[in-house]
């Protein structure tokens, strides 16, 4: 500022002496003493080759390199939790423990059914041995009198399972009943209802298999008796068939017990959830007593070791950008300049804005960048090397074209230039010499062949910065 003043002051000076001469004649030492007064100091730069670009700015927001949502392989209640919002976790790391007690009564329950099962099967075995033997008439008789006991052992055994699960149930409805009327009462929370209704549902699915058990047994005697009269009342060739259908039928039995078994085991696997990725929880939606299914998510996990940008950049840049490609990215809520960023992927087609998404990854693993930032991205449009570069100001226009003065030290000289990439602080010229000194502060201030003094110590070079478009 005080330099603009001295140069408008050494303008007005110069007009008021000037019109001075114009009322009046001078001495020639007046005339000389009138032109030294003229003289407008400047500073100049020498004109050197160097580089210039433009580019344009995009703006994006930091996002997790990888979100997932955490769930639950089985349903149930949650016993403890171990991690909280905030908290770093790695691959395999128990967030969860879901309470066990359910699926183990339901496997001691599906483990007194499985027996039942498999001696259906032997006494169906039995049978089929009876009908095959070609043994004497009484022998196979008894034998299958044999199978008709151990038979109905198997329904007595079904029976006491199924007395056992009736029980189990009937407690289970009453609570329900209970804590139904409770619910509606305000008593208890929606949470303790849950719970409850969970077990209810259970104790449920527990008299519904063995009633299956117990049907099946009821079968399996059924069958046995069926054997045995038939035996008595046709021949022995359709003993044999009925005998090997009640194996395949007792078979088939024990083998979905088998089956509900094993699922029931290997649900205890699921009771504890884990992570399944490094990262940081982002969210967490369970508390412990709370209820845990398949459809719920109780975490959010987070992998912020690396992070990404994404922004929509126009067509004049798309096929200047590569994958792979390095680029600055500012965050200025963290980093005071660019970081540096590689191009991950670029999607090949316009979207419904005509603007292509491209995607930026970048080192996070100082955990500084978090996600919802705003980031900036500057892709260059074009460059030159090896040009003369001016700041921005130096240039003047008049109705013919955009000029520029130059100077030998002593007077100034108006030329005539061609401009070129202008990144907003910059602009290119052509039209000047390599080594030539440009006036670039003073310069409205002097005239075509005006005198001009250098300030001593003011010679510089232009420092273009890289321009932004947003």
């Amino acid at each position: 500022m005080k330099k603009k003043m001295r140069y408008a002051a050494v303008a007005m000076a110069a007009l008021l002496m000037l019109s001075g001469c114009s009322s009046k004649k001078g001495t020639e030492a007046e005339a000389a003493q009138e032109t030294t007064a003229a003289v407008v100091p400047v500073e100049v730069m020498t004109a050197e080759p160097m580089g210039i670009s433009k580019s344009l700015t995009y703006v994006g927001k930091v996002a997790a390199n990888d979100t997932v949502n955490v769930t639950s392989k089985i349903s149930g209640q949650a016993k403890e939790v171990y991690v909280n919002v905030g908290d770093t976790v790695k691959k395999g790391q128990v967030l969860l423990l879901i309470d066990d007690k359910d699926i183990r009564d339901q496997i001691s329950t599906s483990e007194a059914q499985l027996k039942v099962a498999e001696s259906a099967v032997a006494s169906a075995q039995a049978g089929l041995a009876m009908a095959t033997s070609g043994g004497q008439t009484a022998t196979q008789r008894t034998s299958l009198e044999t199978a008709v006991k151990n038979a109905q052992i198997g329904v007595d055994n079904a029976k006491i399972g199924l007395d056992n699960a009736q029980n189990a149930y009937n407690n289970a409805l009453q609570k329900y009943n209970d804590y139904s009327t409770m619910l509606t009462a305000g008593v208890i929370t929606q949470n303790d209802f849950n719970s409850v209704e969970l077990g209810y549902t259970q104790a449920q699915n527990g008299l519904n298999q063995a009633q299956n058990a117990y049907d099946t047994a009821v079968t399996g005697l059924e069958q046995a008796k069926t054997s045995l009269a038939l035996y008595t009342e046709k021949t022995m060739g359709d003993s044999e068939t009925t005998a090997r259908n009640a194996l395949k039928s007792a078979q088939a039995s024990r083998d979905a017990a088998q089956n509900g078994l094993n699922i029931l085991k290997s649900n205890l696997n699921y009771i504890r959830v884990t992570s399944p990725i490094d990262g940081v929880i982002t969210s967490r939606n369970i508390e412990p007593t709370n209820m845990v299914s398949a459809s719920s998510s109780p975490f959010v996990v987070a992998d912020t070791s690396k992070v990404t940008v994404d922004v929509e950049v126009s067509e004049r840049i798309i096929n200047s950008v590569n994958i792979g490609q390095n680029i600055g990215v500012n965050v200025n809520a963290v980093f005071d300049g660019p970081v540096n960023g590689t191009i991950k992927t670029i999607n090949p087609a316009a979207g419904n804005s005509g603007s292509f998404t491209v995607k930026i990854e970048l080192d996070n693993s100082d955990g500084m960048l978090k996600p919802g930032m705003v980031a900036h991205v500057s892709f260059v449009e074009t460059s030159a090397q090896n040009v003369v570069v001016v700041p921005r100001n130096t240039v003047i226009e008049d109705s013919e074209a955009p000029y520029v003065y130059v100077t030998d030290g002593k007077t100034a000289a108006k030329k005539y230039v061609t401009t070129g990439i202008d990144d907003g602080a910059n602009v290119e010229i052509s039209g000047i010499e390599f080594g030539e000194q440009i006036i670039i502060s003073g310069q409205n201030y002097v005239a075509d062949g005006g005198p001009v003094t250098i300030e001593t110590g003011e010679e510089t070079a232009a420092k273009p910065e890289t321009g932004k478009e947003e």
